[in-house]
């Protein structure tokens, strides 16, 4: 690599010296502007108020694990409220945030949500699908076996396949529901997730809806067998007028003939 570089400087330098205009002192000076050391120090009820925003309410959730650069959390909390830190740079006080939020959507999900280990075993069942599958309250079912509440083999099935389980309209008959049902394998963290919608209403309507359908096809039939049926009794009744009709008029032929 040296040597390339001396090549290059030969094949590019010129045969003799030339000037190069060399800039005066003012155009190397510059002004820096001391650091402030010494910032003033906030008020304990600023420093409590920072460190419970900062998720840290308890003491024993003041870790001082030193990953935002401070040795303590107390020290962090006075240099966040200097303006020298963010509250993001803490990581358990990240870590429990992005926890919080995944556990509020869960929560709050519209869809029954089950998560189980590679044991089967449930850990984690939101409200809906406490409803759906008949479970007074989530501690009532966790740690227990999948078993409990549905077909375990499912599950089985979709980590060996490697491939999600898509199900849509299936009737649960233990719990009287039609539901559509996913079910995940999240092979990096061992963790089986099933999402269940409750579409009992929509099947229920569809077939309401069908049933309508049905009877108004089945009336509609009914109502052109009656008219064929009245149609063939006036074609029957015609007929029998007009044999009628023509055995008087044959007779009367024959009146006549005789006179």
């Amino acid at each position: 690599m040296a040597e390339r570089l001396a090549a290059m400087n030969v094949e590019y330098a010129a045969e003799k010296d030339f000037p190069v205009p060399q800039p005066g002192k003012a155009e190397c000076h510059q002004s820096y502007l001391p650091i402030q050391l010494d910032a003033e120090q906030p008020s304990e009820m600023e420093i409590q108020d920072m460190l419970v925003r900062m998720g840290k309410t308890d003491p024993a959730m003041r870790l001082n694990c030193g990953s935002c650069g401070y040795n303590t959390c107390r020290e962090k909390a006075i240099a966040v409220i200097q303006g020298k830190a963010e509250m993001s740079m803490c990581l358990p006080y990240m870590m429990e945030k992005a926890e919080g939020l995944s556990d509020a959507v869960v929560v709050n999900s519209p869809n029954g949500i089950l998560v189980l280990n590679d044991e089967l075993e449930i850990q984690k069942i939101n409200p809906v699908a406490c409803r759906m599958l008949l479970v007074r309250e989530e501690r009532d079912v966790l740690g227990e076996q999948v078993i409990r509440l549905m077909d375990p083999n499912l599950f089985r099935k979709v980590r060996d396949k490697g491939r999600p389980l898509k199900e849509e309209h299936i009737y649960l008959a233990e719990y009287d529901r039609y539901v559509d049902r996913i079910i995940l394998y999240k092979k990096d963290l061992h963790l089986f997730i099933c999402t269940l919608r409750d579409v009992t209403a929509d099947v229920l309507a569809q077939e309401k809806k069908m049933e309508i359908r049905q009877q108004a096809v089945e009336m509609a039939d009914d109502v052109a067998k009656r008219q064929l049926k009245i149609v063939q009794d006036i074609a029957f009744l015609l007929g029998e007028t007009a044999a009628d009709t023509l055995t008087a008029i044959e007779r009367l032929k024959e009146t006549i003939s005789d006179e």
